[in-house]
């Protein structure tokens, strides 16, 4: 199964998924009178009420995306982007304790640095203002009857009508269903010993996975220093992963 492909952006690090994530009903932001005060009710946020609060920051994202400030304007859909601690046949995770680190440059979690961040078509993301949406929040899920500890990073992910009405209706019609996410990461850990991957006894750049002959523990990288940048919705493969029993729901 293979999560993140390696790439840089920026002229920094980067992995991009590369198996999709399928998501789930998608909502007609306008058809259900949903405005950044109506709460979601869900099991993404614990079945607890959780208030959007892009009446903030969507008109000012709004105007760096060049995307509508008005959320009646979007299609959005409950994206599980990532799922965290398994290895791809790369040799990469993502860390359960990493995705919850606090990233100081950021000013919160590093599951939530997705959050404002913009949305695209197939990764077509070197000009912010070519984006096609935002992420409007991102949450964190147990990923029940998988191994403890392990969690699901859930995306509200939001695509503007008004900028590309075809790929909206599209996205609605459950036709596009199916997503990417963009992360910056600072470098890789060995999964055994902690240390800087590559410099240790247990991983190798020649071998992605490697078992370890004394422990019989896997040995892989752990991405650390992970900021998200953007989500795309991508062509779907033949195959789809991590597909939630998550659904959202809307109360006035």
């Amino acid at each position: 199964m293979d999560l993140f492909c390696e790439d840089y952006h920026k002229g920094k690090k980067v992995v991009y998924s590369s198996n999709y994530y399928q998501s789930m009903t998608p909502i007609d932001a306008h058809k259900e009178k949903l405005s950044a005060n109506t709460a979601i009710a869900s099991d993404i946020t614990g079945g607890n009420g959780h208030r959007l609060d892009c009446d903030v920051w969507l008109p000012e994202a709004s105007k760096h995306y060049q995307i509508s400030s008005n959320i009646r304007d979007y299609v959005i859909s409950p994206v599980p982007a990532i799922i965290s601690g398994i290895p791809n046949t790369n040799g990469v995770a993502m860390p359960t304790s990493e995705l919850l680190s606090f990233i100081p440059d950021e000013g919160r979690l590093s599951y939530k640095t997705w959050k404002a961040k913009p949305s695209f078509r197939e990764h077509e993301n070197k000009d912010i203002t070519k984006a096609k949406g935002v992420i409007l929040d991102a949450y964190v899920s147990p990923l029940r009857n998988f191994g403890k500890g392990l969690i699901k990073v859930i995306m509200l992910v939001a695509y503007d009508r008004s900028k590309d009405p075809e790929l909206a209706s599209a996205i609605l019609s459950g036709e596009e269903n199916a997503y990417s996410m963009g992360a910056y990461f600072e470098g890789y850990r060995c999964s055994i010993c902690g240390r800087e991957a590559n410099g240790c006894k247990h991983t190798s750049p020649r071998d992605a996975l490697k078992l370890d002959p004394i422990s019989q523990t896997l040995a892989y990288r752990n991405i650390y220093g992970i900021v998200g940048f953007e989500i795309s919705s991508v062509t779907a493969p033949a195959y789809i992963c991590a597909v939630s029993d998550i659904l959202l729901g809307v109360t006035n």
